[in-house]
Parts: structure tokens; sequence; C-alpha cells
């Protein structure tokens, strides 16, 4: 058996709202004062969770259960409105320095368009990114799935900064790699929003069972099934808004950006340790380069 196969289980069959009543709960220590200080405005995790296992031992079950139960979880003020503008800062610096990749990938529906700085430059020139991803965005994943999840090896896929000018971006529907990806909103923007649909997809444990999957994936994906077995969620971007999805049980998009803002948000993903990725060089060309790809869709590459 691979490392593939070795999947967490997250065990449950609980109501949904639970997961919401949390809200955005949590201390929030303002400092603006040193480069390093933007991560003092990530919410107080012991606070904020406490709050959310209380609510869930009122009901029988652990952190754990009632987020594989609903598959996703939404959280207002993960990070305060001035740590957003500091990241926000230090991500337009960067910029002035640096020219990022605009990816456009056609796809029938919605297509991939966007601009991205992948996580091997965010290592060596966007420290309090880094950080967030090795630290406090871990700590918060494991104590909400009740996993011990760790950053990817590839840092280049491990966390992104991505941005959708408004106009024609707008982000293909897919399922991640990954079992949890973290998505860290920096601002607000008209349209935008990120589609889910959480716990919705047939797994296989063999991931060379490459044509099955991707059949099975197609037939949920076909509108009348959607609309029997599917739960549609739609999140709008807000500052410090995080959303965690089990991500390669969720199937998800993002709508294209209107008005006048770009939209930028912080990509973090996280999985068992020594998880592999049949797909992940293809994948990886897919996602953060213009080079041409062999296959369409490098998820469901041999």
């Amino acid at each position: 058996m691979n490392n593939l196969q070795r999947r967490p289980s997250f065990h449950g069959d609980f109501s949904v709202w639970v997961l919401t009543s949390a809200g955005g709960g949590g201390k929030l220590r303002a400092s603006t004062t040193t480069r390093h200080s933007v991560l003092e405005l990530v919410a107080d995790l012991d606070d904020a969770m406490s709050l959310y296992l209380l609510e869930n031992r009122m009901y029988g079950m652990t952190s754990g259960a009632a987020f594989g139960s609903t598959g996703y979880h939404v959280r207002d003020e993960f990070l305060s409105a001035e740590g957003c503008e500091a990241l926000l800062a230090q991500i337009a610096s960067y910029r002035e320095k640096n020219v990022l990749p605009r990816i456009h990938r056609p796809m029938k529906g919605r297509s991939l368009r966007y601009s991205v700085i992948d996580g091997e430059r965010i290592q060596r020139d966007l420290e309090n990114i880094w950080t967030l991803y090795q630290g406090k965005m871990n700590e918060f994943v494991n104590k909400l799935t009740g996993i011990s999840m760790e950053p990817l090896a590839n840092s280049r896929a491990g966390v992104n900064v991505n941005i959708m000018p408004p106009g024609r971006s707008e982000y293909r529907w897919h399922y991640d790699r990954t079992t949890i990806t973290a998505i860290l909103y920096l601002n607000r923007v008209e349209g935008g929003e990120t589609v889910l649909y959480p716990n919705y997809r047939i797994l296989l444990e063999d991931p060379r069972r490459v044509r099955l999957q991707s059949l099975l994936d197609r037939a949920l994906q076909l509108r009348v099934i959607r609309g029997a077995f599917g739960k549609k969620v739609v999140v709008e971007p807000r500052p410090g808004r995080l959303v965690v999805m089990r991500a390669n049980r969720c199937w998800h998009s993002v709508r294209g950006v209107r008005g006048s803002s770009e939209r930028i948000n912080v990509i973090l993903s996280y999985d068992v340790p020594g998880a592999e990725y049949p797909m992940e060089r293809g994948l990886d060309t897919y996602l953060y380069t213009q080079e041409k790809t062999a296959s369409s869709d490098p998820n469901y590459a041999r």
C-alpha cells in the first residue's frame, strides 16, 4: 500500500450548522511595529478553538468529526484587517520588483485565468506568509481536523498567492491533490466567490485507476446529479476570512471577478506525512508556468 492510500479518515454524521456557529471568535492582538508582527494579528488559536470544541462536545462530537461531516469550515476574522493590509503591502512590494506569470488554460465552462506567486518565491521573498504557512495555519488545521497534517514537501505547491484581476479572470472547476486546502482572503471584491461542493467525490484508494476516477468525477459533475446529491456552498471574499476544505473531496472553483479591484488570496495546502502525488510534475507545470502541457487536465494524467 502506498502513501496515497493512507489518507486520514474523519468520523461522524452531524448537522452542518454546528460548524458555522463558532463565528469569528477569538482575540486579536494588533501590532504592526516590526516586519514579523503581522503574525500577531492572527486570531488566538486557543481561544478560537476552545469555543468550537465546547460547542461540539455539547452534541457529543469531536472537532475532527464535525469537520469531517461537513467537509469545510468558514471562519471570519482569522486575520485582522491590519494583518491583511500588511500582507497586501508586502505582496505589492514584491510585484514591483518581479514579473508574475499569467496563466491561461482554456477549459469548457470555466477556464483557468490568474497570476500566481508560487511557494518557492514565497519562501525566498515573503517571509510572513511562509511563517504563517509553517506555523499558525498548520496548527489551526490540525486542531480543526483532529489529525496531524504537515506542510507539503513540494514547497512550490504548498503555499501560493493567487491574484485575479477584474475582467476575464476565473479559476476552473477541480479537486485538489491534497487532503486539506485553506484559502485566506486578503481583500473584498465584487464577484470572485469560491463555489464549493464539499464532501462530493467518490475517491478511489488506488491512484493508478486514473480513468475510472475521471469517469466517477464526471458523473458526479452532471447537473442532474449535482442537483440531487450535491450541496452548493458559495463563499464571498472578505478580508481575513478563512475557508478550510477537504480539498481532494471538494469540487470547487472561483467565479469571475467584476468591478475594478483585484482578488488576492493566499492558498495553503497540507497533507499527511509522506503523501505522494503521481500527477505532481505535470500539474505544477500547468499551474505555475505558461508552458504547454501534455494533458488538458493533469489531475487525470497517467
